[in-house]
């Protein structure tokens, strides 16, 4: 039982850390972020950083590295929506 919880734990770790991926690759790609909901990935950033801190408060190595993962590639694609949308704000203005 315990192999298959830990197989379980690994499959959801991957999928947590990898759901950012996606949307940060395509911001990229079209250096937009227009449709993108700052709102979502800034309450995901704090959902994120309270889970680090209970995880080193329970001292869970498995959720600590999880979780500092998701600050990384929810902070990246933060600074990516700021990034373009004040790239798009400046455009605009300009025309």
């Amino acid at each position: 039982m315990e192999g298959l919880s830990l197989v379980l734990g690994s499959i959801a770790v991957c999928l947590s850390v990898g759901c950012g991926i996606p949307q940060l690759l395509k911001m990229l790609r079209t250096k937009s972020s227009g449709d993108v909901s700052l709102v979502t990935y800034w309450m995901l950033l704090i959902a994120v950083v309270l889970y680090f801190v209970r995880a080193i408060t329970i001292k869970a190595p498995v959720f600590i590295a999880s979780s500092s993962m998701n600050i990384i590639v929810t902070s990246f694609v933060l600074r990516t929506i700021y990034r373009f949308k004040q790239k798009g704000e400046g455009e605009n203005e300009s025309r």
